[in-house]
């Protein structure tokens, strides 16, 4: 199999890797141009929902954290090739029904380039700060059931599930992906992350270990 190389967008990193007040919309729309023209394989956006405690220590002013899958669609529109992989999401925050629909129009929309990136988040006390309607959450059972919910949504006309966390009965949605399977790259090292990929998914995220 031939090596393949990504690049990331700054529609998250403002604090992190860039600073504050520099990320603009033609800025990621540049990078998406020249990397499709380069011959990059994928765009890899992040996924962050508010200010991390860490940054907010560090800076006066809030970072700018623009949606991956709104900023996906921005540059679709002005790529040809490259494949789209949100990296990642953060599943346990989405809502499967909506969430399903979004990435099916962005496959659609783009010509079949999209890679579902996802993960479990970070820490339970941000999910709680984000996300504190839900009474002891269980983020590796969200993720148990959101999977094969997806998958459901993605492949039935009809689509029923029932779980704890995620049910629908005689869910009609459409477009379906254009790409089937749609692929699902997912993050983590746990046991459970192995499992899932080997159930519903098509490759994995490592942040931590150099290539060899």
């Amino acid at each position: 199999m031939a090596l393949k190389f990504s690049t990331g967008l700054p529609n998250g990193r403002e604090g992190r890797q860039h600073p504050i007040g520099s990320v603009r919309p033609e800025w990621i729309v540049r990078i998406a141009r020249l990397a499709d023209d380069l011959g990059y394989y994928a765009l890899w956006p992040n996924e962050f929902f508010s200010t991390e405690p860490r940054v907010k220590a560090r800076f006066a002013d809030p970072p700018t954290l623009f949606d991956p899958i709104v900023t996906l669609s921005h540059v679709a529109a002005v790529t040809r090739r490259i494949r789209l992989t949100p990296s990642t999401i953060v599943l346990p925050l989405h809502d499967p029904l909506l969430l399903s629909r979004q990435i099916a129009t962005l496959d659609v929309f783009s010509g079949g380039r999209v890679i579902l990136g996802i993960g479990l988040g970070g820490s339970l006390a941000d999910y709680r700060r984000l996300h504190g309607t839900v009474e002891r959450p269980n983020r590796g059972q969200m993720m148990e059931e959101f999977l094969p919910a997806l998958r459901t949504l993605w492949s039935e006309r009809s689509a029923t599930f029932k779980g704890r966390y995620v049910s629908f009965e005689d869910v009609e949605t459409h477009p379906k992906p254009l790409q089937d399977p749609l692929p699902i790259y997912m993050a983590g090292h746990a046991e459970g992350v192995f499992r899932r990929i080997a159930a519903y998914g098509q490759g994995w995220i490592n942040s931590f270990h150099l290539p060899v």
